[in-house]
């Protein structure tokens, strides 16, 4: 298994009613890291998850391509945790998604990821600087 992150820049929130589901939905952007390039994750708050199959909670396209393109994550999270997600995003900065991921089952060798888990956080802070 191998660990990293990346800053966040910008995020997206969508919460969807229609007449059988409610879904919410935070979709994240990295700053510019070279060229255009950013990588996005887009968390997906619901009960159920097909990486379950993989003892996963989602996926990683790219990650360490030689391509122009930036890492894509989709990541399946619990819907008990949208509301302290969304809290971290509008009230701290800078924030990362840091995540732990392993080679996906049937690429071994390839830049498809299996993300194992996901942690939003900041960096070090002093108590009630939120205040000051």
């Amino acid at each position: 298994m191998a660990a990293s992150n990346f800053q966040i820049e910008s995020y997206q929130v969508f919460v969807t009613q229609n007449v059988s589901s409610f879904t919410r939905t935070i979709k994240l952007v990295s700053p510019d890291l070279s060229h255009g390039i950013r990588v996005r994750a887009t968390l997906f708050f619901q009960e159920s998850s097909l990486f379950q199959k993989w003892n996963g909670i989602g996926k990683a396209t790219n990650v360490g391509g030689t391509n122009f393109d930036g890492s894509d994550f989709q990541i399946v999270c619990n819907p008990a945790l949208f509301d302290g997600f969304y809290q971290v995003l509008v009230s701290e900065k800078p924030v990362y998604l840091a995540y732990i991921y392993e080679n996906w089952p049937d690429e071994p060798n390839g830049t498809t990821k299996l993300i194992r888990q996901v942690t939003l956080k900041t960096d070090s802070e002093l108590p009630g600087d939120f205040e000051s």
